[in-house]
């Protein structure tokens, strides 16, 4: 991510966004220390809305404010991550009953317009990380097509430190899912195209579950690395 000046307006809400995409894409790492004065000289503002943004990334769980210590981008542990695919698991299977009935020929489209995208090959780490995009959008389509709004505030605070975890710990194992993915999501698709709601939400819990093992496995591989 190169850092650069930002205009005045909505300035707390840039800080908050580029610093939350440079945890997410690499830029800062899990463990790394974050300069508050430094970043807000880069960024060419004071340094109160890097703090607040700070306040917001920590109740995310991005990053982790220790008194006296200092600001650090969170590690993940295994258990942590355990706990929070199990509620995202929950969540998105619940939302998958409500999309089957409330989806419109449009939000079909839009997911298989997704589909097809992540059904291509993958070369190299760059088509990698827009794959996890086009993955993350598929379910993130499907939570919103369900409509409850409590519920969406709720999956996306927990899906940003999944994502946290599949960017920085993902071991090469993932091109060995990639078959099984498609295969994956191609049920849910089709679930909801024919608005079958238990179907859908079976699928999904099917899909998450082992996604979620294979992530948790490669946390596990990182951690006992380190």
């Amino acid at each position: 991510m190169r850092i650069t000046r930002i205009p005045k307006q909505r300035v707390g809400d840039i800080v908050y966004q580029m610093l939350r995409q440079g945890i997410l894409d690499q830029t800062f790492r899990p463990g790394d220390r974050l300069e508050l004065e430094e970043l807000a000289q880069k960024l060419d503002v004071s340094v109160t809305p890097v703090k607040d943004a700070v306040n917001r990334l920590a109740t995310e769980g991005l990053v982790d404010v220790r008194a006296r210590s200092g600001t650090f981008v969170s590690r993940i542990s295994v258990e942590d991550l355990a706990e929070t695919l199990e509620i995202r698991c929950a969540l998105e299977t619940h939302a998958a009953v409500r999309a089957a009935e409330l989806a419109t020929d449009t939000d079909i489209s839009r997911l298989r317009d997704l589909f097809e995208k992540m059904s291509k090959s993958i070369h190299d780490n760059q088509e990698r990380v827009q794959h996890e995009e086009w993955n993350r959008r598929f379910h993130q389509i499907i939570v919103e097509v369900g409509g409850n709004r409590k519920l969406i505030d709720l999956y996306n605070s927990l899906n940003a430190h999944i994502t946290m975890a599949r960017v920085h710990y993902a071991s090469e194992a993932w091109r060995g899912r990639l078959p099984q993915e498609t295969v994956e999501h191609s049920r849910i698709l089709e679930c909801l195209r024919r608005r079958d709601g238990i179907g859908a939400a079976q699928a999904l819990r099917e899909h998450i579950q082992s996604a979620a093992q294979s992530l948790v496995s490669d946390v596990r591989r990182a951690g006992d690395s380190e």
